[in-house]
């Protein structure tokens, strides 16, 4: 059997989007179950690859990710609109009539 670990989240902390982008960036040697229940997430971790020393230091690393997406889709949330003003600015066509070549 693959060594395991458990990771108890508080719902009222972090948002499922997060976790699941946080999970998604180990998805290469880790897998990870994740439950509801009682107010928080539950994750269940699995090595995947023959890396079973890398789980002891997977919570804390986990964690970090985790506090980065969490900072991502906050950001997304309070500035998501400015970025795609600028997005369709930037990507708009040009108001002013084409420059006619001589030849």
């Amino acid at each position: 059997m693959s060594p395991s670990l458990e990771i108890v989240l508080d719902k009222s902390l972090y948002h499922l989007e997060a976790i699941q982008a946080a999970c998604y960036k180990f998805s290469d040697k880790f897998s990870v179950l994740i439950s509801e229940a009682d107010g928080h997430y539950q994750l269940a971790v699995t090595v995947t690859g023959s890396q079973a020393d890398s789980l002891i230091n997977f919570e804390p690393t986990f964690k970090n990710e985790l506090l980065d997406q969490e900072l991502r889709l906050s950001l997304e949330q309070r500035f998501g609109q400015i970025r795609e003003q600028i997005y369709r600015f930037a990507f708009s066509p040009l108001d002013a009539e084409p420059v006619k070549k001589k030849l």
